[in-house]
């Protein structure tokens, strides 16, 4: 998929979420540098109409506590929809 380089965050997000099958926190932050993934992901759901699933994974910390973390995916039959934002909010 060929997109044009992500201009503000919300595309940048988007850009993550078009081109990977699941983004979470920790490498959205690594890759990209944006600290509030959840705010820009909920910018994607109330302003721009688009669906992100969270799909909650549990597992133990080095202590053997247990945690939970989240991966944000868009379905595959919004993708197309997703596209069209990216190429709209990305003007």
């Amino acid at each position: 998929m060929q997109l044009q380089r992500a201009k503000n965050q919300v595309a940048e997000v988007l850009y993550e979420l078009l081109t990977k099958k699941k983004i979470n926190r920790r490498d959205v932050m690594n890759e990209t540098g944006i600290l509030n993934l959840s705010a820009r992901i909920g910018d994607l759901r109330i302003k721009h109409n688009l669906t992100v699933k969270l799909e909650q994974v549990k597992t133990k910390n080095k202590h053997g506590r247990r945690v939970v973390y989240g991966n944000w995916l868009i379905p595959d039959d919004e993708k197309e929809k997703a596209l069209e934002v990216y190429n709209n909010i990305n003007r």
